[in-house]
This record gives structure tokens, sequence and C-alpha cells, in this order.
């Protein structure tokens, strides 16, 4: 995941920028393919499709974490909200050290 000038992770008007957004444009409904920024692929889940029950009725529900980018070490779509706690976890630990060659 990308980090900023001062060593965090990138907010998400920081990473809208990368992506090519200005500011206070929205993602778009339909979402988008891979795109490449700065070595690391970033993806985007459409907004429609989830639908729940709620009081008897059917609603879309939203989808809060639609930006996704692939995590190298994983080789699995990680939410760019979560990079922190996912870097942090202990399957994306053991996923680093066997691609570094560690024991």
């Amino acid at each position: 995941m990308l980090r900023n000038e001062r060593g965090y992770f990138l907010d998400s008007p920081e990473l809208m920028r990368k992506l090519g957004f200005k500011p206070g444009e929205k993602l778009p409904d339909e979402g988008f393919g891979p795109v490449v920024v700065e070595d690391v692929m970033f993806m985007c889940e459409p907004s429609a499709g989830l639908y729940d029950i709620h009081k008897g009725k059917r609603v879309r529900s939203p989808r809060p974490h639609r930006v996704r980018y692939l995590c190298k070490a994983c080789r699995s779509w990680v939410p760019c909200g979560r990079a922190a706690q996912h870097n942090k976890g202990k399957e994306h630990k053991l996923n680093y050290e066997i691609m570094v060659g560690r024991p």
C-alpha cells in the first residue's frame, strides 16, 4: 500500500488524488478495473448489487470498503481502509516471511 511523505498509509483524499480523481469527486457507481499506481494495483467494486432485508423490505446495502489494493505478500485484495490492520496481521507476516525467504 502507498504511504505519504510522513510515512503513514494514505487517507481517502490522498488516495483519490493518486487514483486521478478531483477533490470532492465521488467513486463511479460501476466501479473500475485494476489500475496500477506507483507499482500497487487498485480496483473499485461496484456500489450496487448487495441487498439486505430491513423491516421486511429489500434494501440496497452500501459497500463501505469498495477500493481495494492487491497485497504483494498475500496475493489477496485488501480494503485500502484496512491496510494498517492487514499489515499487522499474523497471516500477512507469515506470507511476507515466506516470500522474503526468512525461516
